[in-house]
């Protein structure tokens, strides 16, 4: 049977989407090295959040979306305001007022530098210590959740996002312990290795991320 172009040429056009791991601190990089040494779709960068192109950038605010200090700041000064106000309104309208740990939303920026936004709060109030949670597991979660989401509804529309060392700033997360969360949540969510535990032992593995 001869092949069919119409499918080959459809298979053509998929691209595999680009994860982006930028942070400035060399410590973060190197965990999330040893994490996704073999993790093809995955880009380790230290440099500057913004030092590589990309369609998507993730915001790891807060539940209320304030995005005034820290990384929060940086996106807001480089791709403009009206993205807080926007998530702001999306929360009062959808999410009775807040956005909870575990929870993601996707935004249009209006800013054609990088065109959407993901919010993924990895803390419920600003400049809470997280350093003995799963939050980065939830956060990170809730990210690959939505983008299978929108890779399956929308494809194509992202082909790649950047996302920082989650949690590690202000909420003072341990580099070693933001790079295993992350590659958990990747191995469960993204890859789809997630399996439901079905006994103590298999849900106190959740326990051991901390």
């Amino acid at each position: 049977m001869g092949s069919n172009p119409t499918l080959i040429t459809n298979y053509k056009k998929i691209k595999i989407m680009k994860i982006q791991l930028i942070d400035r601190n060399e410590g973060m990089c190197e965990q999330w090295k040893l994490q996704f040494k073999d993790s093809e779709d995955v880009i380790v960068h230290c440099g500057d959040f913004f030092s590589l192109p990309t369609d998507c950038v993730v915001s790891p605010a807060n539940s209320f979306c304030k995005m005034d200090g820290s990384l929060d700041y940086v996106i807001s000064m480089r791709l403009g305001w009206q993205i807080s106000r926007k998530l702001q309104i999306e929360l009062q309208k959808n999410y009775n007022g807040e956005l909870l740990v575990g929870q993601a939303i996707l935004v249009e920026t209006d800013n054609p530098e990088v065109p959407y936004l993901i919010s993924a709060p990895t803390m419920r109030v600003p400049g809470s210590n997280i350093s003995n949670t799963v939050n980065v597991y939830l956060a990170t979660k809730a990210i690959f959740q939505l983008l299978k989401k929108v890779e399956k509804e929308y494809p194509n529309l992202i082909n790649s996002v950047t996302i920082s060392g989650l949690g590690t700033g202000v909420g003072r997360f341990p580099y070693d312990l933001c790079a295993l969360q992350m590659k958990e949540a990747y191995n469960d969510f993204w890859l789809g290795n997630y399996k439901f535990p079905v006994n103590w032992q298999e849900i106190k593995h959740f326990e051991l991320l901390k």
